[in-house]
């Protein structure tokens, strides 16, 4: 059997979550370069709007991050796993305020990274403490007995 069949509907679920969630981020950037033109770079350069290149750079960094944040959780394996989500939110929270940090002046394209990056860190606390509940419930759980009672 390859690695792939392995999969149970709910790894693939999971894993596509996570491509979905890059996916979204992507047409949300699109939609603010639509809304906000690039600056050709003569004459005036206002705060706030986006640069030759920003879309492709954004897109590569949510790109690394969606597959950090995979080998962090690795979704295809992702039993209860309160620790992985716990770890995650722990380096994609404090990545997201330096985000916003660093974007306070930049474009929409920049800002729609950043908010989606909060959305992720909040994302992440909450499957953490919905993982940790569930293997506290696992794990204190009166065992089922087998066979006959004799």
């Amino acid at each position: 059997m390859t690695a792939l069949r392995a999969l149970t509907r709910g790894a693939w679920l999971r894993t596509g979550a996570l491509l979905g969630a890059w996916i979204l981020v992507l047409i949300e950037m699109a939609m603010m370069l639509r809304r906000d033109p690039v600056v050709d770079g003569r004459g005036y350069r206002p705060y706030g709007h986006n640069w030759p290149g920003d879309f492709m750079s954004e897109a590569i960094e949510s790109f690394v991050e969606i597959a950090v944040l995979a080998l962090i959780l690795r979704p295809w394996s992702f039993q209860r796993s309160w620790i992985r989500a716990l770890v995650s939110a722990g380096v994609f929270f404090p990545w997201s305020l330096f985000t916003a940090v660093a974007g306070m002046h930049a474009g929409s394209i920049f800002a729609a990274h950043g908010l989606w990056l909060f959305a992720l860190a909040t994302a992440l606390v909450l499957i953490a403490v919905y993982a940790g509940i569930a293997a506290a419930l696992h794990r204190f759980r009166p065992a089922v007995r087998t066979g006959d009672a004799s």
